[in-house]
């Protein structure tokens, strides 16, 4: 598939891995000037070895979206740190869940997709503005994700988007007095 695209001149790729079965970790590393990237894995939602590794080498990627394959938690520091948008989404684990993307320092936009399991931990950028939380949990997590994300301490945080209705008011009050949220 890379071999017939300009691949140091393409900005925006949108591509299922499972659908292109030949696209290689080395050859999604050598999009060099990529600025933002959709990868999704269906029906199989993991990554192929080696391509989450890969993106840390895409210096100019600022727009990452990988919301509809379950990333794996312990491929966190792998991310490229330039990152503005990211739209990550968690699989089910056993034990809580513990998410660093902190080290994320120009992260404005986070989409967290949360698997099942409790949030035990989430260290997010202080800066971000842009927070939008989808759980697939039943009732209670929303507001357990929201402590653990410790929303009062993101003070640039303007927009929050929970998609959780069976907790929305109990989640409303946890929210009650943040400075800058302008819109929920």
């Amino acid at each position: 598939l890379l071999s017939a695209l300009p691949v140091y001149s393409l900005k925006t790729l949108e591509v299922d891995l499972a659908q292109n079965p030949g696209l290689s970790a080395a050859a999604i590393g050598r999009l060099t000037n990529l600025q933002q990237l959709t990868l999704s894995c269906r029906p199989c939602s993991c990554f192929p070895p080696g391509v989450i590794e890969r993106l840390s080498s895409l210096t100019k990627l600022t727009q990452l979206d990988l919301g509809n394959t379950a990333f794996p938690p312990e491929g966190n520091a792998k991310l490229p740190q330039q990152l503005q948008m990211l739209a990550i989404n968690f699989g089910v684990k056993e034990t809580d869940l513990y998410i660093d993307l902190e080290y994320l320092t120009d992260l404005h936009q986070l989409q967290l997709g949360l698997g099942r399991q409790p949030v035990g931990k989430a260290a997010l950028p202080l800066h971000l503005r842009q927070l939008s939380i989808r759980i697939e949990s039943l009732s209670g997590h929303l507001i357990s994700a929201l402590a653990a994300c410790d929303i009062a301490s993101l003070t640039q945080l303007t927009e929050l988007q929970l998609d959780r209705s069976d907790d929305t008011m109990e989640s409303l009050q946890s929210l009650a007095g943040h400075p800058q949220l302008q819109s929920l």
